[in-house]
């Protein structure tokens, strides 16, 4: 999807620098949103998910993400990264999800009727 080379160090080229630093925003923005009113993080993550779909994001790659991100906290934190921890965490990334695939499956129906 990014254009990296199978046998390419992907942490040296300036394209996975961005896109981590961007997952990571993402990520922050989603979890200062959540609150009472989740509308407004609802639709920021539907138009999210929009944007996805040009590039080339299929609804069924975004589990891919959590997975990365659960590994990479456990990784980091280890035995700090409580059971409890990963169930809040994966609350927050089927919520995330969820969402930018209602996204993707809207941005894909109107291209649908415009054709």
């Amino acid at each position: 999807m990014f254009g990296f080379g199978e046998k390419e160090d992907i942490k040296k080229n300036p394209k996975f620098e961005v896109h981590a630093k961007a997952m990571v925003d993402m990520i922050d923005m989603a979890v200062g949103f959540l609150g009472p009113d989740l509308d407004p993080l609802t639709e920021d993550l539907h138009e999210l998910g929009k944007r996805h779909v040009g590039y080339g994001v299929e609804a069924e790659y975004l589990p891919t993400m959590e997975r990365a991100v659960m590994y990479a906290l456990e990784e980091v934190l280890g035995d700090q990264f409580s059971r409890e921890d990963r169930k809040s965490w994966q609350v927050v990334f089927h919520f995330m999800i969820g969402n930018m695939v209602e996204g993707i499956k809207q941005e894909k129906a109107s291209t649908n009727k415009k054709k």
